[in-house]
């Protein structure tokens, strides 16, 4: 347990490090934290009101949240001339992508009781949710811990806590049950396609318009 304990000190002074030296990253993590909370306050204030259907001002203003989710993606990679690849997506995915979700939402309509309008939401809302948290932020947290053994662990778990961060208009014990544990599996499962094409369609299709 110790040398674990003290493996995991390590790879916090190293993150550490690398946070202060690192201009861009510095600025994306920050980033990604204020958007982070302008989503849970967001998420909060607007419980109950359902954009699609039932569209007020606020929900509208919520609704204005999303293309802040795909921002950092395409600043960052052009100006710090990073790899699409880093952050799940690139021009090889695309099709399946679009493929995936085309098929989730032709199998989910059916199963549920919520309007087109409605999925085609969802199907926005959750792909910018992916292309932030398991896209972006993954690959920004991959950097920071880049001198740990094991930097993808750090960047699931980081970005899984502050997905949950953003749930918080949700009851305790079901961001700790489900969005947490969700997020997680989600994580781990665009780390290990390398790409957010699956965790993607999975998020749509466990969604469910709803």
């Amino acid at each position: 347990m110790e040398p674990l304990f003290s493996s995991a000190i390590l790879d916090v002074a190293n993150a550490h490090d690398t946070f202060v030296k690192d201009r861009v990253l510095r600025a994306s993590l920050l980033y990604a934290l204020v958007v982070t909370l302008l989503c849970a306050v967001l998420n909060r204030l607007s419980m109950g009101h359902s954009v699609s259907d039932h569209p007020t001002g606020l929900s509208v203003v919520s609704l204005s949240i999303y293309p802040l989710l795909w921002v950092p993606t395409v600043v960052v990679a052009r100006t710090a001339g990073r790899s699409p690849a880093e952050y799940g997506i690139g021009s090889t995915r695309l099709v399946p992508l679009v493929l995936a979700l085309s098929t989730a939402f032709v199998l989910v309509i059916p199963a549920y009781d919520c309007s087109l309008c409605t999925c085609l939401f969802e199907a926005y809302a959750r792909a910018s949710e992916e292309a932030f948290f398991r896209g972006f932020l993954i690959g920004e947290l991959n950097r920071l811990f880049a001198r740990s053994r094991r930097p993808s662990l750090w960047a699931v778990a980081i970005s899984s806590f502050l997905f949950a961060v953003a749930h918080t208009h949700q009851p305790g014990a079901e961001i700790l049950g489900r969005v947490y544990t969700t997020a997680i599996l989600l994580g781990l499962t665009a780390t290990w396609m390398r790409s957010t094409c699956l965790s993607t369609a999975i998020h749509c299709a466990a969604s469910g318009g709803r």
